[in-house]
C-alpha cells in the first residue's frame, strides 16, 4: 500500500545537549558523554595533549584493573587475546562467558571487517593516541550490572581520553556487554561493536569532542547500516509514525535515532556519498550547521530547509522507482518503511485546519481534489519560519510527480494557487 500526502515542514532552532531517558537495548555513550564530557560543545581541542605514562607491553593472560562507567566501579579484567588493532579484555567475574573460539572470532571480525570499514567510511581514531599504542582496548563486562542483555549493548566514554578525568583508563577504549554477546545474535553484537567504535572515531575526528547528540547517534547507527546493512526497525518505524516531533527532540530518543539515520542515509544516497560522510564526521561545525557546511564544501548549494523538506518527501512515499523531480525514496531502505502517521485528509473544500509542529518537525496532510483548481494558504508563527511544499501525484504513474514550493512572505504567510488538477489523484 502506498500513502501519498501533501507535506508541510516547520523548521526552527537547534537544541541543547541533554541526557534523555534510558531505552531498552540502546547505546550507553550518551550517558557517558553527559557525565564525563570535559569541554563545552562548540570548542575544538587543538592544543597539544600530554600522553599517558608509558606502560609495559601487554600480554595475553595478564590481569589489569579498569574503571567501568556503567556502572562506575573498579574491576579486574584478563586480556584474552591480542589482534592487529585491539586488545580484548573480559572482566574476571564474567570471564567464562567468552571462550577461545569466541575470542578468535571477535579478533578476526574486528581486524578484518569492522576496523578497515570504519577507517574507509569514517576516518581514523586517535593514533597512537593518549597511551601511545596503536591498538585500542575492548573491555567486555556486565554493562549495567543486571546480568542480562537488557538496556545497553555497549558504550564509549570520553573520560578515557583525558589524563585528569575521573574514572579515566587513559587509553583509546570501548566497552561491550558480555550478556548481549551471549544472548543476542553475532550480527547484532558486531554491528553494535562497530557503532561504539565509530563513537571513538567521531570523538577524535571532531577534535576531542562529540557532535550534537541526535547526529552523534545517527552517525554511529549509520555505521551499522553501511557495514552490516542493519536497520533499527523499531526506531525508524517509530519516527515514521510520529514525524511531527523535532529532529532534535531529546524527549523522544527512540524517534531521533530513526530520524537521524534516515537523514544520513538520504544525504549519503543523494548528496555526496562516502565523501560527504567522511567530511561530516570531521567537520568543526556541529548538527545541521555542520551538514550545511559540508554540502557547501562539496559544491552542493541546497539550503538546509529545502533539504529537510525533500528528505520528508522521500520518507512519505519511499517509492524510488516513481518518476519525479525529486527522489521519492531510498535505494538502501526497504519499501515497507514510509510515513504512517495519522494525518488529516481534505476532500470537501473549502476547509481549514490548525495544527502544531515541533522545531524541525514535519506535518503531512492529504488533499483529494474535487475541482480542477484550488488555493492552499498557510499561516505560521510570525516570529519563526515555516517551510512547505505541495506534492502533486498524477493519476497516470507514467507521468512525473512534481513538488511545488509554497512561497512565504515576511509575516510567515504562504499562498499557492494550483491548476490543472483533473489529472491529479492526490496532493
Amino acid at each position: 500500500m502506498i500513502i501519498r500526502r501533501l507535506l508541510l515542514v516547520s523548521l526552527f532552532l537547534p537544541f541543547s545537549l541533554l541526557f534523555a531517558q534510558q531505552l531498552p537495548f540502546s547505546c550507553g555513550t550518551p550517558e557517558c558523554i553527559e557525565r564525563f564530557f570535559a569541554r563545552p560543545v562548540g570548542e575544538r581541542r587543538d592544543e597539544p595533549v600530554p600522553s599517558a605514562p608509558t606502560r609495559e607491553q601487554i600480554e595475553t593472560g595478564q590481569i589489569d584493573v579498569f574503571y567501568t562507567h556503567i556502572p562506575e566501579q573498579k574491576v579486574k579484567a584478563t586480556c584474552i587475546g591480542i589482534g592487529e588493532h585491539l586488545y580484548l579484555y573480559v572482566e574476571n567475574s564474567v570471564l567464562p562467558m567468552v571462550n577461545e573460539i569466541d575470542t578468535a572470532e571477535i579478533i578476526r571480525v574486528f581486524d578484518t571487517k569492522i576496523y578497515p570499514n570504519v577507517q574507509r567510511h569514517f576516518g581514523s581514531e586517535w593514533r597512537p593516541g593518549l597511551d601511545r599504542d596503536l591498538r585500542i582496548t575492548i573491555l567486555m563486562h556486565d554493562v549495567g550490572r543486571d546480568r542480562s542483555a537488557r538496556d545497553y549493548a555497549g558504550y564509549f566514554s570520553p573520560a578515557d581520553q583525558h589524563l585528569d578525568a575521573s574514572y579515566s583508563n587513559q587509553r583509546e577504549m570501548i566497552y561491550m556487554d558480555t550478556y548481549s554477546f551471549r544472548d543476542r545474535s553475532r550480527w547484532t553484537f558486531f554491528s553494535s561493536l562497530a557503532h561504539e567504535f565509530v563513537h571513538l572515531v567521531n570523538w577524535y575526528q571532531n577534535g576531542g569532542r562529540t557532535d550534537q547528540r541526535w547526529l552523534e547517534e545517527g552517525m554511529a547507527s549509520f555505521s551499522e547500516w553501511i557495514i552490516y546493512q542493519k536497520i533499527h526497525s523499531i526506531y525508524v518505524e517509530g519516527y515514521l509514525k510520529n514525524p511531527t516531533v523535532s529532529l532534535h527532540s531529546l524527549d523522544h530518543p527512540d524517534l531521533y535515532y530513526g530520524a537521524s539515520f534516515l537523514l544520513l542515509l538520504y544525504l549519503y544516497e543523494n548528496h555526496g556519498g562516502q565523501d560527504f560522510i567522511r567530511q561530516l564526521i570531521a567537520e568543526d561545525l556541529l548538527g545541521l550547521a555542520g551538514i550545511e557546511a559540508v554540502l557547501r564544501k562539496i559544491g552542493d548549494t541546497i539550503p538546509i530547509s529545502e533539504l529537510v523538506i525533500n528528505w520528508a518527501v522521500a520518507n512519505l512515499l519511499n517509492e524510488i522507482d516513481r518518476i519525479s523531480d525529486l527522489p521519492l525514496g531510498y535505494n538502501g531502505l526497504p519499501t515497507k518503511f514510509f510515513v504512517q502517521s495519522n494525518f488529516p485528509t481534505f476532500s470537501g473544500l473549502p476547509i481549514s485546519r490548525t495544527s502544531e509542529v515541533q522545531p524541525f518537525g514535519i506535518f503531512y496532510a492529504k488533499i483529494v481534489p474535487t475541482a480542477t483548481q484550488l488555493t492552499v494558504t498557510l499561516t505560521g508563527n510570525p516570529n519563526q519560519r515555516l517551510e512547505a511544499k505541495v506534492l502533486r501525484l498524477p493519476t497516470d504513474r507514467r507521468e512525473r510527480a512534481i513538488c511545488v514550493p509554497i512561497p512565504f512572505d515576511a509575516a510567515n504567510r504562504g499562498r499557492l494557487y494550483l491548476t490543472d488538477l483533473d489529472t491529479v489523484t492526490e496532493l
